[in-house]
């Protein structure tokens, strides 16, 4: 029942909204909280637990599309614990595309350029993005033959050893060739 002395929280059902329920984004701000010290293999590893094809989710509880994050999963003291609520009505997929592409991979866009900063399981070897940034586009290929999850060796930009990780804007309509190599 609502009480106006307490307010909007006993308007809703037990384990539902700000009632218990168990919101997404929360887990975006903990994976860019340990990216932010380091610590790779925990942020990967929170970030697998909160997308919503999660292996540890029950399709037939969750009952949600497992392609796209819901504003908040239904808490405990609810019959349908579990359960998906207000997909397509959340920010928790921009804070994850956040966490993922800025902090995980480590491309991030700063006031003086485009920073590069990964911090990856240390399992990953290889991977590619295309990014484009203020009037420019940028393929670039972050190389990591010693397994390491954080730490840089060297940039080259268009070939060009660039001094320091940040990488200065362009601004002039055509595609660069990024080669990063980690420690």
């Amino acid at each position: 029942k609502y009480n106006g002395r307490i307010g909007r929280i006993t308007a809703f059902a037990p384990g539902t909204k700000e009632n218990a329920a168990i919101f997404c984004h929360g887990g975006a701000f903990k994976v860019v909280a340990d990216l932010k010290i380091g610590r790779a293999k925990e942020a990967y590893k929170t970030f697998k637990q909160t997308l919503p094809c999660s292996d540890n989710k029950d399709i037939e509880i969750y009952k949600s599309e497992p392609y796209i994050y819901p504003e908040y999963v239904i808490g405990p003291g609810n019959h349908r614990y579990g359960e998906g609520a207000f997909t397509w009505l959340t920010g928790s997929a921009d804070w994850m595309f956040v966490a993922a592409t800025e902090w995980m991979l480590g491309i991030r866009p700063e006031f003086d350029g485009l920073l590069i900063d990964p911090c990856i399981p240390n399992n990953w070897k290889r991977y590619v993005i295309t990014r484009r940034f203020r009037g420019a586009t940028y393929q670039i290929t972050i190389e990591n033959p010693k397994g390491r999850s954080k730490g840089i060796k060297e940039i080259l930009v268009d070939g060009r050893k660039l001094d320091g990780c940040l990488i200065p804007p362009h601004r002039d309509g055509k595609i660069h060739h990024v080669k990063v190599l980690m420690n």
